[in-house]
């Protein structure tokens, strides 16, 4: 792929799609009941705010290495700051602009 060719689908594909997709994220984010976010179908599996974290996390982590042209695999563990659904997207959100 040239890097004209690579510009064209960043601009017409890419970022396209990460626009559209972005409230859709949101909005699922803001559907966690306020008193559901401890809730996990599960002892294994993550809770409901831990899934949000790791969504917008991990997208943020992605868009940080196209824009390094590198992976940071440090850790990112949710603050104690973020306890809900609000804080979560406010974060993302944060990040996104």
């Amino acid at each position: 792929m040239t890097p004209d060719q690579g510009t064209l689908i960043l601009n017409y594909v890419g970022l396209p799609s990460l626009h559209a997709e972005h409230p859709v994220t949101r909005s699922v984010i803001a559907g966690i009941p306020a008193d559901k976010v401890e809730y996990r179908p599960d002892s294994i599996a993550r809770t409901a705010i831990d899934l949000a974290w790791h969504i917008v996390t991990a997208e943020n982590r992605f868009l940080e290495a196209v824009l390094s042209g590198a992976f940071d695999l440090t850790p990112r563990p949710r603050p104690d700051t973020v306890r809900s659904a609000a804080d979560v997207n406010a974060w993302y959100e944060e990040r996104f602009a």
